[in-house]
């Protein structure tokens, strides 16, 4: 009996000096969980693809397919419906054996400016880019070796704005009107930072 109540005396002041729950809870302050949003303004990216030089209707101009492409992508989101970006994409392909001009790797470097228009669905963002800008290709695609002409850009895809915070994933198709006898198109997928 003597050790049963010494054992609720010990238990009884071990319980005094324990904090309850409430109070423990309360040590360091509230625990504010921020706003569950989708980050929007400047941003940065890369993505990562295949890349298909599409010859002209001779034949002449080809490659053997599919190139790879790293794309870089900076830009501002003006809007929720309406970003601008700047595209920075390396294309690597191999010319055909059937090429008249081309011979070896063919390295295609395309900058553009685009102009996003964007879908909120929740946190899935469909997208379709308009822009145009320069490409520069080595060796030329041209018989007159002018390596830098104009091209139009179109794309379309889908961005998926993750549960981390600031970091976004995306899948997108491109097609690349170059004002050459070629064109392209890109498959690819990247990742994106918010600030």
């Amino acid at each position: 009996m003597k050790h049963l109540v010494i054992s609720f005396i010990i238990l009884g002041f071990a319980f005094s000096f324990a904090p309850l729950p409430s109070h423990a809870d309360q040590l360091f302050g509230d625990f504010k969980r921020l706003p569950d949003e989708v980050e929007r303004g400047f941003y940065i990216g890369a993505d990562f693809g295949f890349f298909n030089v599409l010859g002209d209707d001779l034949g002449r101009r080809s490659a053997i397919n599919p190139g790879f492409s790293l794309s870089f992508v900076t830009g501002y989101d003006l809007i929720k419906y309406l970003s601008i970006e700047g595209i920075y994409t390396i294309a690597l392909t191999e010319a055909s054996p059937n090429d008249v001009v081309l011979e070896g790797g063919v390295n295609t470097f395309l900058l553009d400016l685009a102009t996003k228009f964007q879908y909120p669905l929740g946190r899935f963002y469909p997208f379709l880019s308009v822009g145009g800008g320069v490409s520069y290709s080595i060796p030329s695609f041209t018989f007159e070796n002018d390596n830098y002409k104009l091209n139009v850009l179109i794309s379309a895809g889908v961005e998926f704005y993750t549960f981390l915070r600031h970091y976004s994933l995306y899948a997108k198709a491109s097609y690349y009107y170059v004002d050459l006898p070629i064109n392209a198109t890109m498959f690819s997928g990247g990742l994106k930072y918010t600030f």
